[in-house]
């Protein structure tokens, strides 16, 4: 998944969870904007790591290898 994909998914994922106080209803602020302005405050990931929970083995430049068997 890319952070584009993310930022993407954030509003209709997250949206009905949030519960604007009173000074967000005042500021007639909806829940998009507020799940949009909190996403895109968070920093971007500069190269991709892998995951700690990746056990496929590295390959020679670091990252995994994708072994089709595996899935």
């Amino acid at each position: 998944m890319l952070p584009d994909d993310l930022q993407s998914l954030a509003v209709p994922v997250m949206a009905h969870r949030i519960i604007p106080t009173a000074d967000a209803q005042l500021a007639r602020r909806t829940t998009d904007a507020i799940i949009a302005d909190i996403v895109h405050r968070l920093p971007l990931p500069h190269e991709r790591q892998r995951s700690p929970y990746d056990t496929r083995p590295p390959s020679s430049d670091g990252r995994a290898q994708y072994d089709p068997r595996r899935g």
